[in-house]
């Protein structure tokens, strides 16, 4: 089954070499394969997920970066948890960056409701070192259910 993904995170994002708390978002669009791998014919089935996504990532430090990743997950529509990988890319801290964020993550109702925390690196003239803690909406399921319904 493929649901679309339309999700914005926010919270904040903590300079670890400074101890800074900086305000951060996320807008990312892309696309989540679920496969039922048990307990099929269950209210609940177990499902392995897969997503793949692109987006807009921001902080007050400044950071202004396309994120390029996804997740590989395991989970029910209730409750999920996911390893999130992405590739940074753009300005940050008015330098060029490149890096890449590492996440784990529970989902929940649906994958409409995250909780995020990871570490990202970003190479922007000297190596940055950040913690992520994140929480999002995402709107795709929701929408993927309610046409299912209506269907």
């Amino acid at each position: 089954e493929t649901i679309p993904s339309i999700r914005a995170a926010m919270g904040p994002l903590i300079d670890l070499d400074q101890g800074i708390p900086y305000f951060a978002l996320d807008v990312d669009g892309g696309a989540l394969w679920a496969f039922g791998v048990a307990g099929r014919g269950q209210p609940e089935p177990t499902e392995l997920f897969l997503l793949a996504e692109v987006g807009y990532s921001h902080s007050q430090r400044p950071d202004h970066m396309i994120n390029l990743g996804g997740a590989i997950g395991v989970g029910t529509n209730i409750a999920s948890i996911a390893y999130e990988p992405h590739f940074l890319i753009g300005s940050c801290d008015e330098g060029f960056g490149l890096g890449m964020r590492n996440s784990i993550a529970g989902l929940f109702l649906l994958r409409s409701f995250t909780i995020e925390v990871g570490h990202q690196f970003v190479n922007a003239g000297g190596l940055e070192h950040d913690l992520i803690i994140f929480a999002g909406a995402n709107i795709g399921p929701v929408m993927a259910a309610l046409l299912r319904y209506e269907g």
